[in-house]
């Protein structure tokens, strides 16, 4: 009985979990979709706690004795674990439209970033944090009252077979509610063979209903937590599919010009006579920037209107996707024009063979030429490994101790994650302005991040916080360009790319909006020779490099797997991916990779969103075809980098390309 109540009473606590998320996140749902994600997610609460249960006759068996008071005891920690799961992941969910594992996982190396979201929740949901302390605190004392009550009992177990056999039967049969039969899709001699096999229960084999935002509430908290994010720790990179030979010929097929040479593979010449006197280039990165937030408005008003503008007045590509779901690896794809590793086994915020990688970054791409590089952060996270990241891409690098520094007589410059927004792009406007040769700079925002916050002497202009820090946000940047404006010359000699590391807050329940970000280039002098406003084609960060050299305008050697935008509108496939996942985007379809399980679907998409049905039989010669393009990318990439074979190396240079 004791164990019966347990259970029963931890599922009405993940059954108050999902509906709360239902409510607060999903928002309307037919109730035969409530009926279905509460079924699904009891399924998964029922794996969890079954193997609680045989943990817990694992224990008596250990002890040798079942005694209540004990057994009691473990159930309310278990009880109180799940309760704190449950209240810390709805937390998180709410600051970053991720779950706790996901967060937790993502940031290990920066611990910081956890503290924030958690504060941020509780102090934009007061009452909804104390409501959730008050209940863990009724489960204690609840607990107190009926511990005192319950008899206390003990049965031995040694010398007593049939006690053992019947706590070996209930641990074996608790055990058995963590598995299930699945489905695999595996692939030998080209040929897809479906099979059966016997897994754990995690959520992705309930993800049945074709709503991203409602397979979000299926997942059991620490279940998720246990069963999926812990085992990824130490999952191995996926191993190669393709040889040394095959890959860099599939990515010459991809990016016609690519050399083949035997120590540059990538290097090849950017030419274009694009002759609109641009010589500088100042990109910012907005961090959290999804495309559906430039395109939002509250009543009559657009949440960033200072951007809109920008891209209506420059060329604009808002079906750009991220090419990672964190800041370093938006931050990686843009300065180096290369997908990321997918190594999943990450030590800090750039793996040991990114940071010591030679990559061919825009100091190195504009060497001989008189410019000053600059990389620009505000964030007191992780700044150091910025830093030394790029730092060795040949950018001069002002982070956190040096704004710091240099801002902290100014009230209002410092919040909770480092730097305003706002005196921070001014001080970078600043900082260019004063430089006496060409420059380029890269700047990465931060306000627009968990908690939201934005100066006490900034308005407030909307009820949601998230979409006021974007607001700041927006008038930063219209302020850091009204800085350079004070050179006008200078300003017009100047390309601006605004674009964002990764998605963030979201509106809608589809997949899409999940991966799509804006990016934008900017200058007076660009209506001069193009049609502005925006573009469909699908791009990725891979692209801000070569397109940028291309607007520059002359020739200008490159190393990487992107296009110029502005004259190769048709893209072999964009790369993009999450901690779990791959997508290649390609035409009217999206391959998925899901890398723990190594396995693959094919899926349609469209301006309406991604189709989740998996089509990779009725299209199978595409499907292969991407596979191998998602393959090469990849695996060169990665290969090139480890080999330092993907830029000459200064002091190469005078032995040839």
């Amino acid at each position: 009985m004791l164990l019966l109540g347990f259970v029963l009473a931890n599922l009405l606590l993940f059954a108050a979990y999902r509906v709360a998320f239902l409510v607060f996140y999903v928002g309307q749902a037919s109730a035969g979709e409530w009926a279905t994600v509460l079924a699904y997610g009891a399924r998964l609460d029922l794996a969890l706690l079954g193997a609680e249960c045989c943990a817990f006759g694992v224990f008596a068996l250990i002890r040798g004795a079942v005694r209540t008071h004990g057994l009691f005891r473990l159930a309310l920690v278990h009880t109180l674990l799940h309760a704190l799961f449950t209240v810390a992941d709805f937390s998180f969910y709410g600051q970053r439209n991720q779950h706790m594992g996901e967060l937790l996982f993502a940031n290990l190396s920066e611990p910081g970033v956890l503290g924030d979201e958690l504060s941020s929740f509780v102090l934009g949901h007061p009452w909804m944090a104390a409501g959730g302390v008050a209940v863990l605190v009724l489960l204690v004392l609840l607990a107190g009252r009926l511990r005192r009550r319950l008899p206390a009992a003990t049965w031995m177990l040694r010398g007593s077979w049939r006690r053992i056999a019947a706590v070996v039967l209930f641990s074996s049969l608790a055990s058995l509610s963590v598995l299930e039969p699945v489905t695999q899709k595996r692939w030998r001699g080209g040929r897809r063979v479906g099979s059966w096999a016997i897994r754990p229960a995690t959520s992705r084999h309930y993800a049945r209903l074709g709503d991203y935002l409602l397979h979000q509430a299926i997942p059991n908290p620490l279940h998720e937590f246990v069963v999926v994010h812990v085992p990824w720790l130490f999952v191995d990179a996926p191993q190669a599919r393709l040889s040394a030979e095959e890959a860099l010929c599939a990515c010459a097929e991809l990016f016609p010009g690519v050399r083949t040479s035997a120590r540059y593979p990538l290097l090849r010449y950017i030419e274009s006579d694009v002759d609109l006197d641009l010589e500088n280039v100042f990109v910012i990165q907005v961090e959290g920037l999804t495309r559906a937030v430039l395109d939002c408005r509250r009543g009559d008003r657009w949440v960033m209107p200072r951007l809109r503008a920008l891209a209506d007045e420059g060329l604009y590509f808002p079906r750009t996707v991220q090419s990672f779901a964190n800041t370093s690896g938006g931050v990686f794809a843009t300065a180096v024009s290369l997908p990321r590793s997918l190594n999943t086994q990450r030590v800090g915020v750039f793996l040991g063979e990114e940071l010591s990688g030679y990559y061919a970054s825009l100091p190195r791409i504009l060497a001989d030429a008189e410019y000053q590089h600059w990389w620009f952060s505000g964030f007191r996270q992780s700044h150091a490994d910025y830093t030394a990241f790029l730092g060795n891409l040949g950018y001069r690098t002002m982070s956190y101790p040096a704004f710091h520094e240099r801002l902290k007589s100014q009230a209002g410059a410092e919040g909770p994650l480092g730097i305003n927004d706002g005196p921070f792009l001014r001080a970078c406007a600043e900082l260019v302005s004063q430089s006496p040769k060409c420059f380029s700079a890269h700047a990465m925002t931060s306000n627009t991040h968990a908690p939201w916050t934005v100066p006490a002497s900034s308005e407030a202009p909307f009820s949601e916080d998230a979409l006021t820090a974007f607001r700041y946000v927006d008038e930063s940047i219209h302020e850091c360009l009204e800085v350079l404006r004070g050179d006008m010359e200078r300003f017009r000699r100047t390309l601006f790319v605004i674009v964002a590391d990764h998605t963030s807050v979201t509106f809608q329940r589809g997949r899409l909006e999940r991966l799509e970000i804006p990016l934008i280039f900017y200058s007076p002098r660009l209506s001069e020779r193009f049609q502005i406003g925006a573009r469909s084609t699908r791009a990725s960060h891979a692209d801000i490099q070569p397109t940028v050299l291309s607007l520059l305008g002359g020739r200008h050697r490159y190393a990487g797997l992107g296009r110029d935008l502005t004259t190769e509108p048709v893209r072999p496939g964009v790369i993009s991916a999450t901690r779990n996942e791959v997508y290649y985007f390609k035409g009217d379809y999206v391959l998925v990779w899901v890398l723990g399980d190594d396995e693959f679907q094919l899926w349609t998409v469209s301006e309406a969103g991604i189709d989740e049905q998996d089509v990779a039989d009725e299209h199978l010669e595409r499907f292969l075809g991407m596979q191998r393009e998602l393959f090469a990318q990849c695996e060169a990439a990665q290969r090139l980098a480890q080999q330092r074979a993907v830029f000459p190396i200064d002091r190469l240079r005078s032995k040839g390309d």
